[in-house]
């Protein structure tokens, strides 16, 4: 194609993109001007710099930050996000299907539904790393160098493992150990037979017919028939004790100076400590405590709790909730009537963070607000907020109505952009109704309209006004160029 008709088109497309007031971001390149195809596709600029361009309604978007942190999404199958400041990365993969994270420092975590992977340095040749299918297969090398495999239930060795430092086992559940510490326990039968050893700890048992344990200086214990009979010697703190229970008859425990006593257990107790007092008659349906922490409890009709710093209070069990929670600097407050409403606030006693109120109405509506900035969108399907790999990779779907502002300046979307207005200032705002027709003010002498993206179109500036007709054809009908 000649120079000639290239640069043809290049005006034509221009005059297509351009229209409405000269807001652009700048790029290596130099000046890039927004544009505006409504769903098709659009390039906006927040007044932070921030730059954001979409496509294909909510499907693909590319949102770039002054700092250097983006977003990157072709909906629903892949979404990444990425922090500028700390190198944090996260992406999602057709989620909850699949995610991979990188962290601050470089640690790499991944998971393929049930498949995981991690390694904490992945520069490090001898470093930790683990290839866990749950519940099925583990491999791994853990911080001493030391590599492990295991198949489960077949056998094998599992380092890191929950709360243990290894778990070791043959045809599970016949045959496994499990070490915490210096303290291992082993398995025949599980959860049957077991015999612990370690520093001060002894314990053993043959279940549910026998049990007996031994906690260094602190306390002993043995179960014989469990639940009938169970009962603890207690060597801590001084003058030490003793407690039973014989079920489901009767239960006591006398300890330093607490003292507990149950009837049915767990029907109907009775404690005492220096500090608390606890009735339950009968569990769980009425509970009262007082002491450290005051609570009145008659379930499921209401629930009324006091301890430093939280407040809480409830109605129909968890269906209506209200919580405030006393931070220091920030005082906390939320009410809640399960799923459908969430009221949140926080506020600051100086001035040092934005207040902060958000509300929430299952599956219709959100609005959030921080200071200056707010947030309203329609609609919220998913009923817990805060959840990013949903917002990166679902929530654009169902985001039917988004306004933002902060300080003058507001943004206004509905169907991904088949309408939507934006105002920066006082004066300077633009509308659009895709792709019929759009309008604009950049200020108190700049003005113009359009139909049909530049079918037919008007613009004034100060004393110059021109119209289009027919995408490519401007004609001046006055001001200082007019001859």
């Amino acid at each position: 194609m000649s120079a000639r008709y290239g640069g043809a088109l290049a005006a034509l497309a221009c005059l297509l993109l351009a229209g409405g007031c000269a807001t652009a971001s700048r790029g290596p390149e130099g000046p890039r001007r927004d544009w505006d195809w409504g769903p098709i596709a659009s390039r906006q600029t927040a007044p932070d710099g921030t730059e954001r361009i979409r496509a294909l309604g909510p499907v693909v978007e590319t949102v770039r930050a002054p700092d250097g942190s983006r977003l990157t999404a072709v909906r629903p199958f892949f979404a990444r996000e990425t922090d500028a400041a700390s190198g944090w990365e996260h992406t999602d993969w057709l989620w909850p299907v699949g995610e991979s994270k990188r962290l601050e420092g470089g640690a790499l975590s991944w998971r393929l539904l049930t498949a995981y992977g991690r390694q904490p340095d992945p520069d490090d040749p001898h470093g930790r790393w683990r290839l866990w299918v749950l519940p099925l297969y583990f491999q791994g090398r853990d911080a001493q160098g030391r590599g492990y495999l295991a198949v489960f239930p077949v056998g094998g060795r599992v380092r890191d493992f929950l709360t243990y430092d290894e778990a070791v086992f043959a045809l599970w559940p016949l045959w496994s150990r499990t070490r915490r510490g210096a303290t291992t326990t082993h398995h025949a039968l599980w959860p049957v037979v077991s015999w612990t050893d370690g520093p001060g700890i002894r314990r053993a048992r043959v279940f549910p017919l026998y049990g007996v344990g031994h906690y260094r200086q602190w306390a002993s214990h043995r179960f014989v028939l469990w639940p009938l009979w169970s009962e603890a010697r207690y060597h801590q703190p001084p003058p030490g004790g003793y407690g039973f229970l014989a079920f489901p008859l009767y239960g006591r425990v006398r300890r330093g100076e607490e003292r507990s006593d149950s009837v049915l257990p767990p029907f109907f107790r009775l404690s005492r400590s220096p500090t608390q007092t606890e009735v339950t008659a009968p569990w769980p349906i009425v509970r009262i405590r007082r002491g450290d922490l005051h609570e009145t409890t008659v379930w499921p009709l209401f629930g009324h709790r006091r301890r430093e710093g939280i407040a809480e209070d409830s109605l129909l069990w968890f269906f209506f909730q209200r919580e405030r929670i006393d931070r220091g600097a920030v005082e906390v407050e939320r009410w809640r009537a399960v799923p459908v409403l969430t009221v949140e606030t926080h506020h600051a006693r100086d001035d040092a963070r934005p207040p902060v109120r958000e509300v929430r109405v299952w599956p219709l509506l959100s609005y959030r607000r921080r200071g200056e900035a707010q947030r309203f969108r329609l609609l919220e399907l998913w009923p817990a907020r805060g959840a990013r790999p949903v917002e990166r990779s679902w929530a654009p779907f169902w985001t039917l109505l988004d306004v933002r502002a902060e300080g003058d300046a507001r943004e206004t979307e509905l169907l991904w952009g088949l309408y939507r207005r934006r105002v920066r200032a006082p004066g300077q705002q633009r509308t659009s109704l895709f792709p019929l027709i759009e309008w604009d003010r950049c200020g108190p002498e700049e003005r113009g309209w359009q139909v049909l993206k530049g079918l037919a179109g008007y613009r004034r500036e100060g004393a110059d006004r021109r119209l289009r007709l027919f995408y490519a054809f401007s004609v001046n009908l006055g001001g200082d160029d007019a001859p």
